[in-house]
């Protein structure tokens, strides 16, 4: 006999929860595995390198100077290989699989939101033009969405939950961490200044505040007992909450460009075509909409008109602007990218609010009123594609998915990878020639890759030469290297890392490079 056709709740439940997010996450897995099939031996090399170490024995924060977060700095990946061998492959997998989750979480934030479909997958849409997948991210994503959905719900677990998010973050990326711990008290702060004036019906915002720091206490506390364990939660306290807000935005950031230098020299409609079209104008995008979100949302509160998603509108626009430190603290189009992983749901919401508002227009309007607003909305469609960039975002995203068995596969193949990966034999092979197993090198050209590829242990706690640029830290590498003495010292890089932000590592370390020039002789150029 035939089964009775599954109930349309049980269905739109097995939809959301199980079948569109298993969809989501395959194609941002297809469209992203092994998308640069080069080695980038500065960035991957922030990872393999300490894991190269502390699968030796090195501990975090007393070993190693973690910039991002111990796990996302190399930890989780030595535990992995651990378990599943030591291999490069491990730490690209990771990233993948863990980024992928990222279009998941913009779909349950976008369900959280609108409680639609639709909606919510025209925000993980709107998620891959804004954001590229990114592990560190979508902790903070999930709080975002389990933040709300407390809030709306009234939901004490799903509070606490999103707390474990922050508290894992903050060892996974220091930083999320830190603007998801921000965001969340922040936004429970407004709310309860929101209430005053407005009626919310929802959790208590104090309560919210309470059940969140209670589920950032829960998700810290693993990697608190492991830290003390080893000793080294005192290192974790100074090197996260006093050194790298001391010296981060020396060593690791960039100023805003000027942004209207073109139009003061050459002012033309060429010019300003170059302005929107291109990445300028997406520098400011996401100031931009958090701007006019913030502007609404206190129209709305001191109309006393607020309802539901203007509380949604609040709290994203609130968990954005913190997350905006990162962008502005290394103002580059990259890290403007990276930080926009909420403006895409944003941007929908409001979005949603304008519909709304036309709506309105439209039923108390005449025939010219409506001529209006078809018009506009025609109007408006071209304009957002080009703006950001969507039918050549759409396409990449299509282009890569389909391409997806043949760069797993290892069948298409870019030139430059080969040419990376003959260096990367070349050199670590010159160095174990060099050195025994066991033996430090030490490398001055921002490729901590090759610690992990020849399988040589650091002698000092820092693998980028920026963050060993501080007199303090000149002085503890000097006098690391002299107690250990390597044979082996890397000092330049084809593909010019050893140039970070175009100052070369000689101008930006100068007494950690007279000490090399003093001690050490040039012996041998490998592949540049």
């Amino acid at each position: 006999c035939m089964r009775r056709p599954m109930a349309r709740p049980a269905a739109r439940s097995l939809a959301t929860v199980s079948i569109l997010p298993a969809l989501i996450y395959l194609f941002s897995y297809a469209s992203t595995a092994q998308l640069s099939q080069w080695i980038d031996l500065f960035h991957r090399g922030e990872s393999i390198g300490p894991a190269s170490d502390y699968l030796r024995g090195k501990v975090p924060f007393r070993d190693v100077f973690s910039l991002h977060g111990m796990l996302e700095d190399g930890l989780l990946d030595a535990w992995l290989m651990e378990l599943f061998g030591r291999s490069l492959d491990i730490a690209v997998m990771r990233s993948v699989v863990l980024g992928s989750f990222l279009g998941v979480a913009i779909w349950f934030l976008g369900l959280a939101v609108f409680r639609s479909i639709p909606l919510a997958l025209l925000c993980v849409a709107m998620g891959s033009w804004t954001t590229a997948e990114n592990n560190r991210t979508l902790f903070q994503v999930a709080a975002v969405a389990l933040f709300w959905h407390a809030l709306r719900a009234r939901s004490r677990t799903a509070a606490v939950l999103s707390g474990v998010f922050a508290g894992v973050a903050l060892f996974f990326s220091y930083e999320i961490g830190m603007y998801t711990i921000a965001g969340a008290l922040a936004a429970a702060l407004l709310l309860w200044i929101a209430s005053k004036r407005v009626p919310w019906d929802g959790l208590s915002p104090a309560r919210a505040a309470a059940f969140f720091a209670a589920g950032t206490v829960l998700g810290a506390a693993p990697f608190v007992v492991y830290l003390a364990m080893n000793g080294a939660l005192d290192d974790f306290l100074v090197t996260s909450f006093v050194t790298i807000p001391k010296i981060i935005d020396a060593v690791w950031s960039l100023p805003f460009p000027d942004l209207v230098e073109t139009f003061r020299r050459d002012l033309n409609l060429h010019t300003l075509a170059d302005f929107v079209v291109w990445e300028k104008f997406h520098l400011i995008l996401s100031p931009l909409t958090i701007v006019v979100a913030a502007i609404y949302s206190i129209d709305r509160w001191l109309r006393r008109r607020t309802d539901t998603l203007d509380f949604a509108l609040i709290v994203l626009t609130v968990f954005a602007v913190v997350a905006q430190r990162t962008a502005f603290g290394r103002a580059s189009f990259r890290h403007q990218y990276f930080a926009a992983f909420l403006i895409g749901p944003l941007l929908v919401l409001l979005t949603v609010l304008v519909v709304r508002m036309l709506r309105d227009v439209w039923r108390s309007g005449g025939q010219g009123t409506r001529a209006f607003v078809v018009s506009l909305a025609v109007a408006a469609v071209p304009v957002m594609a080009v703006l950001f960039w969507i039918p050549d975002l759409v396409n990449g995203r299509l282009h890569e998915f389909i391409r997806y068995s043949g760069r797993i596969l290892r069948v298409d193949r870019e030139p430059q990878a080969e040419e990376v990966q003959w260096r990367i034999d070349d050199v670590s092979a010159g160095i174990r020639d060099l050195t025994r197993r066991g033996e430090p090198i030490f490398d001055f050209s921002n490729q901590p890759a090759f610690y992990f590829f020849a399988d040589r242990p650091n002698p000092t706690r820092f693998y980028q030469v920026p963050i060993l640029s501080p007199r303090a830290f000149q002085a503890e590498t000097i006098g690391a290297l002299e107690k250990a003495r390597p044979k082996v010292v890397i000092r330049r890089s084809p593909e010019l890392f050893d140039q970070f932000d175009g100052v070369t590592n000689d101008l930006r370390a100068q007494a950690v490079s007279a000490y090399l020039d003093d001690t050490y002789r040039f012996f041998r150029s490998v592949r540049g």
